[in-house]
Order: C-alpha cells, then sequence, then structure tokens
C-alpha cells in the first residue's frame, strides 16, 4: 500500500484522524508501539462496525471503506493480499497458525 507506514501498514492521514479517537492519544505511525497500538484499534474498530465480519474489517483496513462493497476496483494484488491475511486470521483462531 503505498504510503502506508510501519508493520500495521497505517496511513498518516488515517493516524492523524484517528489515532486521538481510537488510543486517546495523538499516534506517531514511525513508532513501533503506537503503529500496532493504532492499527489493532483500527482492526478492532471495523470489526466491531462489520459485526464480526473479518474480510470486512480486513478490506476496510486494507483498501478504504467504499472498497467493503465495491470489490471491483480492487487489482489482483490487493485482493490476494485481503484474502491471505484472511487465511491465516482463520488459522490462528482455530488455533492452527504458526506462532
Amino acid at each position: 500500500m503505498a504510503g502506508a507506514i510501519g508493520v500495521m501498514q497505517v496511513m498518516p492521514a488515517t493516524a492523524a484522524a484517528a489515532g486521538p479517537l481510537l488510543v486517546h492519544r495523538n499516534a506517531e505511525v514511525h513508532d513501533l508501539a503506537d503503529n500496532i497500538d493504532l492499527g489493532t484499534a483500527i482492526l478492532r474498530s471495523n470489526l466491531d462496525r462489520f459485526h464480526g465480519d473479518l474480510v470486512g474489517a480486513l478490506v476496510d483496513y486494507y483498501a478504504g471503506p467504499s472498497a467493503v462493497t465495491d470489490w471491483s476496483h480492487l487489482d489482483a494484488d490487493e485482493r490476494h493480499y485481503v484474502w491471505g491475511v484472511h487465511r491465516l486470521a482463520v488459522a490462528f483462531q482455530q488455533g492452527r497458525g504458526r506462532a
């Protein structure tokens, strides 16, 4: 994802907008702990908003909210990434993921 930063691949604009709301502080995307805190808070928020739908939450996180209702603009690499993360998340939920 172009412009995304850190291990959680957070966009700077998202950090500026969502940081104070979700982690109750300004989050610095270049700081590892802040990046992980913000990324996981965004995912938790997405899961709540999509009523536990992991695919919807992941697509929203990776490609933005409009992508959840319109997958047609995602290219093959984006779809591959989202489904890859989904498969890993399900494997961990079922106790089959590598630690």
